[in-house]
């Protein structure tokens, strides 16, 4: 693994000396960060105080969360009946207990996909996480 630094500006600036580089951001891969900007100091400090933008790929991570198997409406009595169906003498004869284990973990994952549907998860947009429902009905109390 490599790091990238991503910080090229002088980030401390004390009276009396030079500026100098003190502040670094440190990613594993290019193009993760961009737009590395050097703000006003925090009260007295002599450091600036640095944001970014970071590039995330929440698209394959939002849909995986808002799908969700829907165990209530599988359809057991198919699965029940591909099940019965498998030789398990055939299918473990000759096979270790992990080989078990992973032909017998596939199958399960197999039928569940292919016999109980999908339900959508709706998640509640919370634009202001610091307000509660209690905040809020304190602020219209007022």
């Amino acid at each position: 693994m490599f790091l990238v630094q991503n910080v090229f500006s002088n980030t401390r600036f004390t009276s009396g000396h030079g500026p100098s580089k003190l502040d670094y951001v440190f990613t594993s891969e290019e193009n993760l960060i961009d737009e590395v900007h050097s703000e006003v100091p925090l009260g007295k400090s002599d450091h600036v105080v640095l944001t970014w933008f970071i590039f995330v790929d929440r698209s394959e991570q939002y849909d995986e969360q808002n799908k969700k198997f829907n165990f209530c409406k599988g359809n057991y009595d198919s699965i029940t009946t591909a099940l019965n169906k498998v030789n398990w003498q055939t299918e473990f004869t000759g096979k270790s207990a992990e080989e078990m284990w992973i032909f017998f973990k596939d199958l399960i994952l197999q039928m569940i996909k292919l016999h109980v549907p999908y339900r959508s998860v709706h998640r509640r947009k919370q634009t202001c996480p610091w307000i509660s429902v209690r905040t809020a009905e304190n602020e219209i109390a007022k």
